[in-house]
C-alpha cells in the first residue's frame, strides 16, 4: 500500500507542467538569444545549478554548447532571479538542434522548489 501511495504522489510531481518558458530567438546572422520566463506566481533559484545545453545530429557550431544563468534578483527574496538576463549564443550551420535545461524553479505562494528539465527542439534556417 505504501508503494502506490509513494508512486502516486512521485507520479503527480513528475506530471506537472513546468512555469518556464525558453524562447530560441535570432538576432542577425548567426547571433541569437535564449530568453527565460518565469510565470506569475514562479521564480528561479539564483544559486541552484542552473543549466541549459545544446546537441545537434547536424553540422551546427555553438559559441558555448552550456550555459549558465543570471539577473536581477527580488528585493525582498534575492535567492531568487525575478529576471533573467538573455543569453547571447553564436550559432552556425542549418539543422534541428535540441535544448535541454536544468532550471530550479519555486511556487513563491508555497515556498516550494521543483527542479525541472525542459527539452526542446529548435530548426536552425
Amino acid at each position: 500500500m505504501s508503494k502506490l501511495i509513494l508512486f502516486l504522489i512521485s507520479g503527480s510531481i513528475f506530471s506537472i507542467t513546468h512555469p518556464i518558458d525558453i524562447f530560441l530567438k535570432k538576432q542577425k546572422n548567426d547571433s541569437y538569444q535564449i530568453e527565460i520566463f518565469a510565470k506569475s506566481g514562479f521564480a528561479i533559484q539564483k544559486d541552484a545549478p542552473n543549466k541549459i545545453k545544446f546537441s545537434s545530429k547536424d553540422k551546427i557550431n555553438f559559441s558555448n554548447s552550456e550555459l549558465k544563468l543570471s539577473g536581477k534578483t527580488y528585493l525582498d527574496k534575492p535567492e531568487y532571479l525575478e529576471k533573467v538576463d538573455p543569453i547571447s549564443v553564436k550559432i552556425s550551420g542549418k539543422g534541428k538542434i535540441e535544448l535541454v535545461s536544468k532550471i530550479f524553479y519555486c511556487d513563491l505562494n508555497k515556498s516550494i522548489c521543483y527542479p525541472a528539465t525542459i527539452k526542446q527542439e529548435e530548426e536552425i534556417k
